[in-house]
């Protein structure tokens, strides 16, 4: 029985240190600029960089990244140029490390950082759509959330 039990141990050990690298996110700031209406919209302008360092085409990684449900109708971002300025607009930068690259997104107002996160995928994960599409959308959703509850407290009476 003990050498079954053991077997069987090995086996998941062996299987888990093959696992692919958990893709996470994680919010690295949000300010009280940073809300639904300031964004979310149809052709969101979004800069990217670095798409080439994980194989992948700036315009189809900006096509790729999602708001979450339930955000202004129809939200979508679309690729502009780096010397295009419009006051609000996001930042893309792709920093390849080993077999996974971390990706920074960066909501500006103006020259004004109003939301930061970032997230790590696997490099073959940022070729496909739906993965950037879920943990963007997910990433931006808890930013959401977080700027939500910081404007809350911000609100509150100090003792």
């Amino acid at each position: 029985m003990k050498s079954v039990l053991f077997a069987v141990a090995a086996a998941a050990l062996t299987v888990g240190a093959c696992a692919p690298i958990s893709n996470t996110s994680q919010t690295i700031l949000v300010r009280q600029l940073f809300s639904e209406q300031a964004v979310s919209g149809v052709q969101y302008p979004v800069i990217v960089r670095g798409a080439e360092s994980v194989g992948v085409a700036p315009e189809v990684l900006a096509q790729s990244l999602r708001f979450p449900a339930g955000t202004a109708g129809n939200s979508s971002f679309r690729l502009v140029g780096p010397n295009q300025r419009p006051t609000n607009r996001a930042l893309l930068d792709i920093a390849p490390q080993g077999n996974s690259a971390t990706a920074t997104l960066t909501f500006l107002h103006g020259e004004r950082r109003i939301g930061v996160g970032r997230f790590t995928l696997e490099r073959e994960a940022f070729s496909n759509p739906a993965e950037v599409g879920r943990i963007s959308s997910q990433m931006i959703l808890t930013m959401l959330r977080q700027a939500k509850g910081e404007a809350i407290q911000a609100r509150r009476p100090q003792r």
